[in-house]
């Protein structure tokens, strides 16, 4: 396992109570590093917990760019939702 395989467990586990109370906030700041070390999975889990209220209201903006359009990026894929 990789530490940015390590850092989106940790946001998985913080996401769904795993580790204590479930907190979307300490998840969103896991999740996010592991995205800007490249992983996928963490950047649909960041579009995931934005377009399902989880960050306390939905943000459809912040899901498309911190999750689809994020991933985009990652795999060098244009989308013309992402600015």
């Amino acid at each position: 396992m990789s530490y940015v395989d390590a850092k989106t467990a940790i946001g998985y586990f913080c996401a769904h109570g795993m580790c204590g109370d479930q907190d979307y906030e300490e998840a969103l700041k896991w999740y996010k590093e592991a995205s800007d070390e490249g992983s996928g999975e963490a950047s649909f889990n960041i579009g995931y917990l934005y377009a399902n209220a989880a960050s306390g209201e939905v943000d459809i903006d912040e899901a498309l760019n911190g999750g689809v359009c994020q991933l985009s990026r990652d795999m060098n894929l244009p989308n013309k939702l992402c600015r």
